[in-house]
């Protein structure tokens, strides 16, 4: 659903409809927007068949056609407005003469219900049987379980008011749902009842300025409208008896404002879930609007309408305005009631979709409210992250929101932080503190009178952000610091005010670790928000099965047996050719449902799989594009016969077919095929599997592993992992888009130099703490021979590349845009740079490249997203001048505590240290440990000076032992150790390059 928001629950059931006449909340005539163009498709090829084969049987036009006849339209159809099509279905509805006596017909257009005059000539009769393959697509519908009322002051007390319901309407009613319609760019509708007249009763949800909106509760809210509650029920019920007749009937309580009593779960009844009321039961709900999301919990909670409905203080609702956040997304809008009733939370989600602010705001909101109920000047609430940035992040977020209020103080403790610094700061007071679970600990156990300073016993809130991977990374530390130095160590988890502690935990992926880690939680709360996720976390394992492709479709019978009789089984294919081969194997012995891309076909085996019981179930065989065409939910055994899908989303979205089942008691299987084709996704699918606790045998992986490393060098046109040069190993590898293996055609060094020459550089760009862009001008082999490299020639690149690109008739669009590929880059304001792509970000729909991450080659300087449209063609002379700036990284010394990237506060320290070190005539220096393709890794930049007497430079400053004295970094040979271990085990080859040089 192209929603920009993800607001209030969505039923499953739901449509898009497109509304072409209201009168009023009751009345209106709209169709499903999905099914009509699939419809129509189908239509614009039968319709005209049917005006051939009727022509003949036409009576003659000054015939009157009686009302009730079918007839197809064609003629004047360019002049009628929403009408996209050629032909139309219509019903006569009534006739009368014009002017000249003329006798024109009222035709109905049964599937855009509009009416159109029209004469005789323009459209064909047809027998009135003709449509009965395709009902009317164009159906009455109005809200569900409404009367209409209005407010009015009370006769006695003129103060107060008083609902009263009516028989009609209120033109007020009526007007401003006609604007609400038209203001919305979507409108949902979900049938909740129909009546003997086949009229459909039920919700509205209406999309405007990117909230969703329930009609209903509008109307209600507005006090135009009241929900059929059983008392009112039972006033109808009376008066429809002809007891108690009224002319009015008044209420006087509050029930606006409450939910349908009949409609109040309405999102698990149209899941097919199961929801109870009592707190002492587990729900589990799944609702659907642009994403779906698994919810478990003791507790009912209500997701948010729109962010207004959150109720923070003004002054947080403002600050949330000013940082552009003025809609919720899904998993926001379930978290953020949930934290304000105290549940504990665990939220799981991918990355960017929203998980950090699901809890910042209501945290802060909490903290604004309660800031005076702290004891003493200990925190009330801790935040552990996964790293120095994040905490650095989450610090500002806290700090942005709570700005306005001056007594509440966040501190945020990693390191390079002077723990004299953290100190001082906590004994002028602390409401939140943010860190990491390593330096925290350390500081604690560091000093006891930090102990003192830091009283964590008697915290609220425990908040531990990306904790999948903290559990994964430093679970140790974690533990220990929980258990000595917060409440968690105390009976039932009660702090020194004898209050329970909120638990709130988030997550990009579930796992064994982080289910163990949310059996802590007192009132669980889980939001999931990713299909495999949500699978595996209802204990659901995979299973991996190892097969040669030539052997899968005897293995896969092997596999079935006779369990898909009473299992409903769903195999889904990589492509047509899977679909076929299956069906050849399995069609003599097996039932089974194909999918293919007729519509009606894809209907037809939708509705054999629905009335399908158990013991005589057919197997559903399809390709991924239709999976999500069928809208299967309800499967208990999910058969992927190859993983070889474009995208990780897609092989995602194949656990759909299980959500309307995770609770149910019955068997669920999952079965993932791979064979030596199946490489792409292969480290998700790993991924996944150990997550779920499932495990691998030793050949398994073996062979799991040569897949990968296949797969990743295959990659060719992609350079090195900045993850793996700077740290070793790269933990983002199954999504990374990057080179994880050495190529000896690929990385062989473009220069002479080799491992122990030292080298002097001018630094270009910096990346990061450790990783630097720079030109070589100067480098010294092993007989302390000097070499001296021409500069001229790279001070003269520049300026051809702005000549060439500055004349209009050189600025050619490429025609194609690939990585690897060198191009012009208009920076705007006519500059222009020679540049190389380094990974494609987003195609369009045509699959042709959109947004490019680029290298701008003679700087070094890495632009991470513009629009293809900025690159221009360069002659093959400008792209073939030698690239003269080469990539440096320091070896051998990792981030503090084993954190997973460079910190942004480490960077700036590398930084200042270069400003402050690299003046007048000092220069850097390293000795080269490795050197691959454009790439060397050195033992340190050290500024070296030359004095007299001396025939060795004299080391001034090492960064390398800044970053170590500064806490930033550790020494670590291990660095190295993972480098050579990607490296091939045959010798790179030394070719000498294009650097020109001289002795």
């Amino acid at each position: 659903m192209p929603l920009k928001t993800g607001d209030p629950i969505i039923p499953a059931t739901a449509v898009e409809m497109k509304v072409v006449k209201y009168l009023n909340p009751y009345q209106m005539i709209g169709y499903d927007v999905k099914e009509h163009k699939k419809i129509l498709v189908q239509l614009s090829k039968i319709l005209p068949k049917m005006v051939l084969t009727n022509r003949k049987h036409q009576t003659h036009l000054d015939t009157l056609v009686e009302n009730g006849t079918k007839v197809i339209l064609r003629g004047r159809i360019e002049d009628w407005n929403d009408i996209p099509c050629w032909w139309c279905r219509g019903e006569i509805i009534g006739s009368c003469k014009d002017d000249e006596n003329k006798l024109n017909y009222d035709v109905y257009l049964i599937d855009f219900g509009k009416i159109v005059k029209i004469d005789r000539s323009e459209f064909t009769t047809v027998p009135s049987e003709s449509f009965n393959d395709y009902p009317s697509m164009a159906i009455n519908f109005g809200l569900y379980n409404i009367l209409p009322a209005y407010e009015r002051k009370k006769k006695i007390d003129k103060n107060s008011t008083e609902l009263v319901i009516v028989k009609k309407w209120q033109e007020e009613a009526i007007n401003l749902t006609l604007q609400l319609l038209s203001a919305s760019k979507i409108t949902y509708f979900n049938q909740i009842a129909v009546d003997e007249n086949k009229k459909k009763y039920g919700e509205i949800y209406l999309s405007i300025d990117d909230r969703i909106c329930a009609l209903r509760k509008i109307l209600v809210y507005s006090c135009l409208a009241t929900y059929v509650s059983p008392e009112i029920r039972t006033i109808l019920t009376n008066i429809n008896n002809g007891k108690n007749i009224k002319n009015e009937i008044i209420i006087t309580n509050n029930v606006p404002y409450l939910e349908p009593f009949d409609t109040k779960n309405i999102s698990d009844k149209s899941s097919n879930t199961k929801s109870s009321s009592s707190s002492s039961s587990e729900t589990t709900k799944f609702a659907k609007n642009s994403n779906d999301y698994l919810i478990v919990s003791k507790v009912q909670v209500d997701g948010l309408p729109c962010l207004a409905e959150a109720k923070f203080p003004y002054d947080i609702h403002k600050n949330l305005s000013s940082m552009k956040i003025t809609s919720l997304r899904n998993i926001q809008s379930l978290v953020w009631p949930a934290i304000t009733k105290g549940l504990d939370v665990l939220a799981i989600g991918p990355t960017g979709c929203g998980k950090t602010l699901s809890y910042v705001p209501p945290i802060s909101s909490i903290i604004a409210k309660t800031r005076n109920e702290r004891y003493d000047t200990y925190p009330m609430a801790l935040v552990i992250c996964a790293n120095t940035n994040d905490v650095i992040d989450i610090s500002n977020l806290f700090q942005g929101l709570l700005e306005n209020y001056d007594k509440i103080n966040i501190i945020s403790a990693y390191n390079g932080r002077p723990d004299r610094t953290i100190s001082s700061l906590i004994i002028n007071g602390c409401h939140i503190i943010v860190s990491t679970a390593p330096y925290l600990l350390r500081y604690l156990s560091k000093d006891e009178s930090h102990c003192k300073i830091l009283n964590l016993k008697y915290l609220r809130h425990i908040i531990v952000d990306r904790v999948d991977v903290i559990l994964e990374k430093h679970k140790k530390p974690l533990t220990e610091l929980f258990k000595k130095y917060t409440p968690i160590g105390r009976d039932k988890f009660r702090n020194m005010e004898n209050t329970t502690i909120q638990f709130i935990a988030v997550a990009e992926k579930w796992s064994t670790n982080v289910g163990q880690f949310a059996g802590l939680f007192t009132n669980p709360y889980t939001c999931i928000t990713s299909f495999p996720d949500a699978v595996i976390c209802c204990g659901i394992k995979p299973v991996l099965r190892l097969i040669h492709k030539i052997d899968k479709s005897d293995k896969i019978i092997q596999l079935l047996g006779d369990n898909w009789k009473t299992l409903k089984t769903v195999i889904v294919c990589t492509n047509k050719e899977e679909v076929n081969e299956l069906k050849k194997s399995l069609s003599s012995t097996h039932d089974l449902i194909i999918l293919d891309e007729d519509i009606l076909n894809i209907e037809k085996n939708k509705q054999l799989w629905n009335i399908s019981k158990c013991g005589t179930y057919s197997i559903l065989i399809c390709t991924d594009s239709l999976l999500s065409e069928i809208g299967i939910r309800d499967a208990d055994w999910l058969i992927h016969y190859s993983v070889s899908t474009k995208t990780k989303s897609i092989f995602y979205n194949r656990f759909v077919t299980l959500m309307d089942k995770l609770k149910n008691e019955k068997q669920k299987l999952v079965t993932i095929f791979i064979d030596e084709t199946n490489d792409e996704q292969l480290r998700g699918v790993i991924d996944l599997i150990k997550r779920s606790g499932g495990k691998l045998l030793g050949k398994e992986l073996q062979s799991i592993e040569k897949i990968c490393a296949n797969w990743d060098r295959k990659k060719k046109e992609y350079s090195l992992c900045d993850n793996v040069k700077s740290l070793g190993t790269c933990t983002q590898i199954g999504k990374c888009p990057y080179r994880h293996f050495v190529l000896t055609n690929i990385d062989s060094p473009i220069t002479p130099i080799v491992i122990g020459y030292k080298i002097k550089m001018i630094i270009t760009w910096v990346h990061s703490a450790t990783h630097f862009s720079a030109r070589i001008f100067e480098y010294k082999n092993m007989a302390d021979k000097i070499y001296k490299l021409d500069e001229s020639q790279h001070l003269m690149i520049p300026i051809k590349i702005q000549s060439y690109l500055s004349r209009q008739e050189n600025r050619e669009i490429p025609r194609i845009i690939e990585v690897g590929g060198i191009y012009g880059y208009d920076e705007g304001f006519k500059n222009y740079k020679r540049v190389q792509v380094i990974h494609i970000i987003s195609r369009d729909k045509f699959n042709a490249p959109l947004y490019v991450a680029i290298r701008i080659i003679d700087t070094g300087m890495i632009v991470h997203k513009i629009r293809v449209s900025q690159l221009l063609k360069l002659s093959d002379d400008l792209i073939n001048e030698p690239q003269n700036i080469m990539e440096i990284f320091i070896a051998n010394i990792l981030p503090y505590d084993d954190e997973e990237e460079w910190s942004n506060a480490a960077g700036l320290s590398t930084k200042e240290w270069l400003k402050k070190h690299v003046v007048g005539d000092a220069f850097l220096q390293g000795k080269v440990l490795l050197h691959l393709g454009n790439t060397f890794w050195v033992d340190s930049l050290d500024i070296t000076d030359n004095f007299p007497g001396r025939s060795e430079d004299v080391t001034i400053a090492s960064l390398q032992k800044h970053l170590i004295k500064c806490r930033y970094g550790i020494y670590s040979e291990r660095h190295m150790n993972e480098l050579m271990k990607i490296c091939p085990s045959e010798e790179i080859d030394n070719t000498p390059t294009s650097i020109s040089s001289s002795s």
